[in-house]
């Protein structure tokens, strides 16, 4: 997992930097192996990122930065498994710089813009900032794997992947019917924290803020619907896609292991993980019940 924090903000002061700060180095467990910082105006706001890197595919230094250029900026938490295959198809006359998904996700929604998310396959959370047209996509994997929270004021956007920042410059007025949810149903709202006006991206959604207007636009890109009636899975192919799915997963220049719960799915996934990899580890876990 990687950290992502940043804002865009026409009244910036020196209280909000002090605080991107605090948390910016708080989310340094989310990304021990390389942590950048970028501040810059564009047009009348301030815009200030920061990434903290867990690096996975290509973890040499060359792949240590924010992707960014004078039109565009990528902040990425997560991996896109089928990011060899959109190289391939859509990126071969380009000359990249790097052995990552995230350059080729950054060329990507250079040249598709939201339309790429439709094609990837990953867990992913994405902050894309277009400085041409003065918008910024917020976007969250199909299943909401990796997290994304946000809050929108008049003054601008703000945005991290744990909500800590969002809580410091929030009024930290309680959401008493989300809070209501919470204690019927055991968990938060999916689109909402307990804190007024500190939201989540939802899984599977892309949310495109008009940086001049301060308004924001919301889309799906993904529907379990559509996509159940465009696959009929007899056995076989049933077979064929747990192995393809597991084999894209697998895609690492780390050591990759599985967690067995006991259950027959993690089984199924640490078998098959074995076809590709055999020097794969597999580990399990328990808790020791404390004598009082």
């Amino acid at each position: 997992m990687c950290g992502i924090i940043g804002y865009i903000t026409n009244n910036e002061n020196q209280n909000l930097e002090k605080k991107f700060d605090f948390y910016f180095n708080q989310q340094n467990h989310r990304g021990p192996d390389y942590k950048q910082k970028l501040k810059f105006s564009l047009n009348k706001n301030y815009v200030c990122l920061g990434f903290n890197r867990l690096s996975i595919i290509d973890i040499s230094a060359n792949s240590n930065k924010i992707f960014n250029d004078d039109n565009y900026s990528l902040l990425f938490n997560g991996e896109i498994y089928n990011f060899l295959y959109l190289k391939k198809k859509y990126l071969s006359q380009h000359k990249l710089e790097t052995d990552t998904d995230t350059e080729v996700l950054f060329k990507l929604l250079i040249l598709k813009k939201e339309k790429i998310f439709e094609e990837l396959e990953g867990m992913f959370s994405i902050v894309f900032l277009n400085k041409k047209n003065k918008t910024l996509i917020l976007s969250r994997d199909y299943t909401g794997i990796k997290p994304l929270y946000y809050s929108i004021y008049s003054n601008g956007i703000f945005f991290s992947s744990e909500a800590w920042f969002q809580y410091s410059i929030s009024s930290r007025e309680l959401d008493f019917n989300k809070l209501n949810f919470f204690l019927k149903f055991g968990f938060n709202h999916y689109s909402s924290t307990l804190i007024k006006n500190v939201k989540k991206v939802c899984p599977s959604e892309y949310i495109i803020f008009d940086i001049e207007e301060k308004k924001i636009e919301k889309k799906k890109y993904f529907s379990l619907k559509k996509q159940s009636e465009k696959n009929d899975i007899d056995g076989t192919s049933f077979q064929k896609l747990i192995d393809n799915v597991v084999k894209k997963n697998l895609i690492s220049d780390r050591k990759v292991g599985v967690f067995l719960s006991g259950g027959i799915d993690s089984a199924v996934i640490a078998s098959t993980a074995k076809k590709f990899n055999p020097d794969i580890e597999a580990f399990t876990s328990y808790i020791e019940p404390q004598n009082n």
